[in-house]
């Protein structure tokens, strides 16, 4: 290692201890580099302390990684437990496709639709029986909701009002501390949003296209273009770079892409009614986001699921009903060859996937209020990935190396996604927050 030489004329010579310091530092660079088989030393080379310093900092990031993932999983422990529910909800469909040759799509929503209602309907007895106030979220929905509960103190809790109460005429009625009006204008939008969310899970059912799927993954770049053109709303840097990584990663891993080529070319009309299709579930999202986060901030989960299963039930009936010839397929050939024992494991299951629906539905709606609607889109797009990655292991289906290459990208995309996932970042609302302090 080179002795190390001062300009005595320019500066004055630094003390023995000084030298001795950066002889130990450049030292401890040189074996940790040399010790990780880094880089190679020759005999005659010699390393300068800034390359040592650039290639440990480097290796510093590297070891930092898994850390960092952890506090992102953390600081989005909702996110993570609404992407669990939703896969275990879709792998149990899948199950009951594969276990049981069930594949009547609506018909299962339909049940699961039933189900939900009577769980919600059930909660709503148990209250009414025991008076019970409101269950516990498991995740605090807003930080800066708690915070304002904490500083009101133990007023609230004499002076407390239900958000809802039940009454013997018509089950339930909606008391959120305003007047009769405001009432009834939360129940339309409970009408409201229930067909609208409607409508997001009978389209992608009915026109079950492989050209629709792979369009799908564009969903988060029309989402972001019909919310500029209609609110003027704008996000960070961050978001777009993820947004634009994920999308990718989502096209190369979902399908192969000779495949969507290949299809593309001779299904043309299909590829313009799934251009369609996208463009009505982006501007649903929108509004179903905008009106989960102000309207119906307020309004519990359960109550929302309350409303929302039986008005689903109704507008999924024509395409259960259009099901009818294959649903009778499968029940005569399920009396036929299955046993009371396939049976029973059949009806368990079908219970199963219900129950999980309905914990996605709730979640969802948790989700939609704390959440910006880009890192919602993002998050449905790194669903169907996880969906198809999951079901390989259980299901031994067959994944390409450039299924892999998607998949490492669209990981990507969705850490970056998630590290600015509190906030909503509104850069003309940013700018007026900054005015307005500047002013006062």
């Amino acid at each position: 290692m080179e002795p190390i030489t001062y300009d005595y004329e320019d500066q004055e010579p630094p003390s023995p201890l000084q030298n001795i310091k950066l002889e130990i530092k450049q030292k401890e660079l040189y074996n940790q580099i040399k010790n990780n088989d880094k880089i190679l030393l020759m005999e005659n080379e010699t390393i300068s302390t800034d390359q040592l310093n650039i290639i440990n900092k480097f290796l510093i990031k590297l070891k930092k990684i898994p850390s960092e993932i952890n506090k992102i999983l953390k600081s989005n422990f909702l996110l993570c437990i609404w992407m669990f529910i939703n896969l275990s909800s879709l792998l149990m469909n899948q199950s009951l496709e594969e276990n049981f040759n069930f594949n009547s799509y609506n018909t299962l929503i339909g049940c699961q639709l039933i189900i939900s209602f009577i769980i919600s309907h059930f909660y709503q007895k148990i209250k009414k029986k025991y008076q019970i106030r409101k269950l516990m979220d498991i995740i605090s929905i807003n930080k800066n909701n708690c915070n304002n509960s904490n500083n009101i103190g133990n007023n609230n809790n004499n002076n407390y009002n239900e958000e809802y109460e039940i009454n013997s005429e018509d089950n339930i009625s909606l008391d959120i501390n305003y007047n009769n009006n405001n009432n009834y204008k939360n129940n339309n939008n409970n009408i409201i949003i229930s067909i609208k969310e409607m409508i997001i899970i009978i389209i992608p059912l009915s026109f079950i296209f492989s050209i629709v799927e792979f369009s799908k993954t564009v969903v988060p770049l029309t989402v972001v273009g019909l919310q500029f053109i209609l609110t003027k709303k704008r996000y960070g840097k961050s978001l777009y770079y993820s947004m634009i990584v994920l999308v990718v990663g989502s096209c190369i891993f979902l399908l192969e892409p000779s495949e969507s080529f290949n299809q593309l070319l001779p299904n043309f009309k299909q590829f313009i009614l799934s251009i369609i299709i996208i463009s009505f579930l982006s501007l649903t999202l929108i509004y179903s986001h905008s009106i989960f986060s102000t309207r119906l901030s307020t309004i519990d989960p359960i109550i929302i699921i309350h409303y929302f299963s039986p008005i689903s039930l109704i507008m999924l009936l024509p395409f259960i009903i259009s099901e009818r010839s294959s649903l009778n397929f499968f029940i005569e050939t399920f009396q036929s060859e299955k046993t009371l024992n396939d049976i029973y494991n059949f009806l368990i299951c079908l219970i199963i996937s219900g129950i999980f629906s309905y914990f996605t539905f709730y979640i969802t709606f948790i989700a939609n209020k704390k959440y910006n609607i880009l890192i919602m889109s993002i998050s449905r797009n790194s669903k169907s990935v996880l969906l198809k990655l999951f079901s390989s292991g259980v299901f031994h289906e067959p994944i390409s190396n450039s299924n892999w290459l998607g998949f490492f990208i669209s990981s990507a995309g969705i850490l970056i996604s998630y590290q600015n996932s509190d906030s909503e970042i509104d850069i003309d609302n940013k700018t007026d927050d900054i005015d307005t302090e500047r002013q006062n």
